[in-house]
């Protein structure tokens, strides 16, 4: 339940941004395949850029397990992909590298400030990283990426197989996100 909070939060802040147009949770080579999702309902538009992807977490870890309550640590490392050279028609845009790397790196920021400010999750030790990457699965793909560990509250609840239905009073609280995307 709490990878899906997670998630959650990711897709809403992608859909309330004016410059991300896709979020998926999978896996790198998924830009290469026609997902259907929030963003692509029907499996006709494709893949839209620039892309907010959250990689599958690798790890994570439980700590503080005292009885019922605890601390949920999952590993995050979010990619966000543009087109380099081109816009969604093919069409030929002349931007440097470096131009289309530092407009990437500002909105992905923003967007981590964003989540970080939603209070779903706090960021273990207060620490991001940060790379660049280019043609990492496509020919003119230009990628920022962030890793960070997230740390969430859990109680037993969260973990019951018996009922997935969310627990109540986790929800995803409601975002300004004009104010929080600009602020």
């Amino acid at each position: 339940m709490q990878l899906t909070k997670i998630s959650n939060l990711f897709c809403r802040l992608a859909e309330q941004s004016t410059f991300f147009k896709n979020y998926h949770f999978g896996y790198h080579s998924d830009i290469n395949t026609n997902i259907i999702n929030k963003f692509n309902p029907d499996g006709a538009v494709g893949t839209l850029f620039p892309l907010v992807l959250w990689a599958a977490p690798v790890e994570g870890n439980l700590s503080a397990l005292n009885g019922q309550r605890g601390t949920n640590n999952v590993q995050v490392s979010l990619y966000f992909y543009d087109l380099q050279g081109r816009d969604e028609q093919g069409n030929t845009v002349h931007e440097s590298l470096l131009t289309v790397w530092d407009r990437l790196h500002t909105h992905a920021i923003e967007f981590f400030n964003a989540a970080v400010n939603s209070k779903v999750y706090t960021v273990q030790n207060k620490t991001l990283n940060w790379f660049v990457d280019a043609n990492t699965h496509n020919d003119r793909l230009v990628c920022v990426g962030l890793d960070f560990t997230v740390e969430l509250p859990y109680a037993c609840e969260d973990y019951q197989l018996e009922n997935l239905q969310p627990v109540e009073g986790c929800e995803l609280p409601t975002l300004d996100m004009e104010q929080t995307f600009n602020s």
